[in-house]
């Protein structure tokens, strides 16, 4: 018996797949009780479920069934919201272009949140979640997939709970567009972002209850 590699199993059978927001009640279909579980086997296990450091396509499945991003392009090739209640635009007036001191155009951007958002824990999603992701995203030493995207926002200015201002210093057709502005959990995520294990320093690994969605190493 390989010990080793049955400890590794018990270790790696741990996060829960968060379903990091649900918006809206969930409806169950007629006769789901008769097959409560789907098990989808893959090759690859997912180095972290973070949705903003590295690209991995086993990460990528797992968060594409439980990850809502501010906008996607839907079945036509459409801008659409997901998380906002309305895409902005410079017709509806969230979408601003303003001139830059350099002399190039940037475009202000205001978003609102949708009021039923809430994390796998019950907590709603607010502004302290946006406003915590673009200190993240702005943290050279974070190490942030899509670090362009953070850098072309300049600031941004939080207006209640739920609204939002990105101040963007270029302005491109595709302006609205911001899927890899990935929300994290202000309330679970800044302790740890603020004091980071320092090299050397033994991970304490937590062993959750897995009595809903979870993943297995095997």
């Amino acid at each position: 018996m390989n010990v080793f590699r049955d400890k590794q199993r018990t270790r790696w059978r741990a996060w829960t797949v968060l379903a990091w927001f649900l918006a809206g009640p969930v409806i169950t279909p007629a006769g789901a009780g008769e097959h409560e579980a789907l098990s989808i086997g893959i090759t690859q296990f997912p180095a972290t479920l973070n949705p903003n450091i590295d690209v991995m396509a086993a990460k990528n499945y797992v968060l594409g069934m439980a990850l809502r991003p501010f906008t996607v392009y839907d079945a036509e090739w459409k801008l659409a919201c997901l998380l906002c209640t309305e895409l902005p635009s410079i017709a509806n007036g969230l979408a601003v272009p303003v001139d830059l001191p350099d002399g190039k155009k940037g475009i202000d951007l205001t978003y609102t949140i949708r009021p039923d958002a809430r994390w796998a824990d019950g907590v709603l999603v607010t502004t302290a979640d946006v406003k915590f992701t673009y200190e993240v995203g702005r943290n050279p030493q974070s190490g942030i997939s899509n670090a362009e995207l953070y850098r072309r926002i300049s600031g941004i200015d939080i207006k209640d709970d739920k609204t939002f201002t990105l101040h963007v210093d270029k302005l491109t057709f595709d302006y609205a567009a911001i899927h890899d502005f990935m929300l994290l959990p202000a309330h679970l995520e800044r302790d740890a972002f603020a004091v980071p294990l320092c090299e050397g320093e033994p991970f304490i690994e937590r062993q959750p209850e897995l009595a809903g969605d979870h993943i297995d190493r095997t």
